[in-house]
């Protein structure tokens, strides 16, 4: 039996709990971001669990998608530095963040695969968090894209590609995926957050609330973002739309403000309890978001910048 074969069989051994693992958190998700009631149960459980902690490792992305959550359809070009990337994550191994979580590390973006030095960022986690789930989030168009070196470096770091099903991604695209992902060993994930209906495509809108008028504390404990953490330059912020929120400011002549309270400097951390304390929140961020009120629209791509789709 040849390498390969041997690596091919390892990886499916190794992704079949990941594979479980995976599907149950996503459902988890799902259901807590649609059913009030499950999102209470699971907030009152687990007030400060985190799924995942995410990396811009691309601030932008290809696609335009309106009323991103990460505002990433809204960012000029930006790629996460490198030993900032490397610095954070070994801060967070060495504050004892690896014992008790991440679930993941999550590389995205943005889309993750416009950055050209993404096997990098890999290499680097895999060598910091050696046990750590690592997945790369991408919107899959440019997978087809990606050569051997890409494939070979996901199968050697064990590292999960997890393919968000956007309508612009063609059943040659998903075939190629299938092809590459089998040839070289590597697990991956399809998620369907986007549901086809009478040849239209819908996905679900969190709106804001550029006032600031909701009520902070319903807002936090309502939110469908519960879980995703993001890291961003040394701080750590409770979801993405708080550690982005400049470039909503800056589109649309806005400010929904920061404060030092929603987020936390993970350099002037000396416990993991301090992380799991901060997050338990309610954060003042959260008088911008609609929690209650999220809805299903159409999904749409495009370059137009307009405030009202976003509220």
């Amino acid at each position: 039996m040849d390498a390969q074969v041997i690596r091919q069989t390892a990886a499916k051994k190794r992704g079949i709990w990941q594979k479980i693992n995976y599907r149950i958190k996503y459902e988890k998700m799902r259901i807590t971001a649609v059913v009030p009631f499950a999102r209470v149960i699971s907030r009152i459980l687990h007030p400060s669990a985190i799924n995942s902690i995410e990396f811009h490792v691309t601030h932008h992305c290809n696609l335009h998608c309106i009323n991103c959550l990460h505002f990433s359809s809204l960012a000029k070009k930006e790629f996460m530095d490198l030993t900032v990337f490397e610095n954070d994550l070994k801060q967070l191994k060495q504050i004892g963040y690896g014992h008790i979580f991440p679930d993941e590390i999550n590389l995205l973006g943005g889309e993750p695969l416009l950055n050209p030095d993404i096997n990098t960022y890999c290499e680097i986690a895999r060598g910091i968090f050696p046990e750590t789930p690592i997945g790369i989030s991408t919107n899959g168009t440019l997978l087809k894209n990606q050569p051997a070196a890409f494939w070979e470096n996901c199968a050697k770091f064990n590292i999960t590609i997890n393919v968000t099903n956007y309508p612009v991604l063609t059943e040659t695209d998903y075939a190629l995926i299938e092809k590459n992902t089998g040839q070289f060993g590597v697990l991956s994930n399809m998620s369907n957050n986007i549901k086809e209906q009478a040849g239209s495509f819908y996905w679900t809108k969190f709106p804001l609330d550029i006032t600031g008028k909701q009520n902070y504390k319903k807002s936090h404990f309502f939110c469908p973002l519960f879980g995703c953490r993001a890291l961003r330059h040394g701080k750590l912020y409770p979801c993405p739309r708080i550690a982005y929120a400049a470039d909503f400011n800056r589109t649309f002549n806005q400010n929904l403000e920061v404060t030092e309270h929603d987020y936390l400097d993970i350099y002037r951390v000396t416990a993991v309890e301090e992380i799991s304390a901060f997050l338990k929140g309610p954060f003042p961020f959260c008088r911008y978001c609609k929690s209650t009120k999220q809805r299903i629209v159409p999904w749409r791509s495009g370059v137009e910048k307009r405030l009202e789709d976003w509220l």
